[in-house]
């Protein structure tokens, strides 16, 4: 699986080959890769829209809630961890009976309750978002389950300096984890005898194309030129693994 060091090694080779003087900051990597990161995963958001079904790159980042909705009410921030995008609602009909709500704009939703016809009932509700809060017609407290994609955590590759001031990239906790020595530097620039508990985040996408494409955003935001094959490149990171300890 390639991971945010190789991502890392890739873009300071290519920096170094290009001659565009020292390698991106780490404070900068881990901007550009936040970034990059989050453009994705809007991107494939997009294809959902346009397919109006799963993507296979989002299902690990699937969730369901199932709670109540207060005076037809979820409150995402509180209710729905990392909410990224409504899937689908579904609330109480009768006894444990679930039924579909019909997921509606907030203009939508204006019209639907303009005309007689359309508007919601306790047999064909609707569901919308609008500003922090998911709404569902008609508005009493009943429980309801809520499909949705969680974003993906930022992610976040931690660091030290050893003795020579070669920087040293840190795993997830508590593998990562460091304990620093005489004349080592901790990203915090901590010098202290000290155990300092990695930040890394990895990323969170689990096919490794999803990966390649956040690596390919990166490069461009670094500026350096892609590769003809991205891929072929990032597969030889034990290649580059080696060459770092060469």
């Amino acid at each position: 699986m390639i991971t945010l060091v190789d991502i890392r090694k890739l873009v300071d080779r290519l920096t170094k080959k290009e001659q565009r003087g020292n390698i991106i900051s780490g404070e900068d990597f881990n901007t550009f890769i936040r970034i990059a990161n989050s453009e994705h995963f809007d991107s494939e958001k997009r294809k959902a829209d346009v397919t109006s079904d799963i993507v296979d790159s989002l299902r690990s980042f699937l969730s369901t809630y199932t709670g109540s909705a207060t005076n037809g009410t979820v409150v995402i921030s509180s209710s729905l961890t990392n909410y990224g995008k409504l899937l689908s609602a579904q609330r109480i009909y009768t006894g444990s009976d679930y039924v579909r709500c019909d997921i509606v704009t907030q203009l939508e939703k204006e019209e639907r309750l303009s005309n007689s016809l359309t508007v919601a009932t306790d047999r064909y509700p609707i569901a919308s978002v609008e500003g922090l809060n998911i709404n569902f017609l008609p508005a009493a407290t009943k429980n309801v389950k809520i499909v949705y994609y969680k974003k993906p955590a930022d992610p976040y590759l931690d660091w030290y300096w050893d003795v020579d001031d070669n920087i040293n990239y840190m795993d997830v906790t508590p593998t990562g984890d460091h304990t620093l020595t005489s004349g080592q530097t901790y990203s915090d620039g901590t010098t202290n005898l000290v155990t300092k508990t990695s930040k890394t985040v990895e990323l969170e996408w689990a096919d490794n194309s999803d990966r390649i494409a956040i690596a390919y955003r990166v490069l461009l935001k670094v500026g350096v030129t892609i590769p003809n094959n991205l891929a072929v490149e990032l597969g030889a990171s034990e290649v580059m693994k080696s060459d770092n300890k060469s």
